[in-house]
């Protein structure tokens, strides 16, 4: 049987009100671990099949931490990505699309810059405590390495 203590801990751990201590990004830069007042909680990316994403950067909150969360919200990176056409057909490979994700606090906003490369039909996404049911992400936190996020 599936143990979802965590997972329902983590659904509590990120969201309006709760205090950000601290952050973490796996050396892969497919995790985010959040450090907070209540327990830590892991954001993956997600991507769908032919795609890989990964997070670029961080920017973290002018004001340090700790920082109480005021909002998440998905932003727009305008139309930025980049297509690389293959010289042998006339279709387009390796396109790169940007997003973005602002966790806005009362110390400053944390900016999540990350991308997905693809052939430009399948896309990438940041899967938040709730959105990977059933998956032992507990499990995975000793076994990652977390490196420092420089500001």
């Amino acid at each position: 049987m599936f143990d979802n203590s965590f997972h329902l801990k983590a659904l509590s751990i990120i969201h309006y009100g709760k205090t950000i201590t601290g952050m973490k990004i796996s050396d892969d830069g497919e995790y985010i671990l959040f450090q907070t007042d209540d327990g830590d909680a892991v954001i993956a990316v997600g991507q769908e099949c032919c795609s890989n994403t990964w997070i670029e950067s961080i920017d973290l909150p002018a004001l340090g931490f700790p920082a109480k969360i005021t909002a998440i919200d998905d932003i727009e990176l305008g139309d930025a990505w980049e297509k690389n056409k293959n010289p042998q057909d006339d279709r387009y490979e390796n396109q790169i699309t940007y997003y973005g994700c602002e966790v806005t606090t009362d110390k400053g906003g944390i900016l999540i810059d990350y991308r997905n490369r693809s052939n430009g039909y399948y896309g990438g996404s940041l899967l938040w405590p709730d959105d990977y049911r059933g998956t032992l992400i507990k499990d995975l936190i000793p076994l990652i390495k977390w490196v420092d996020i420089q500001p």
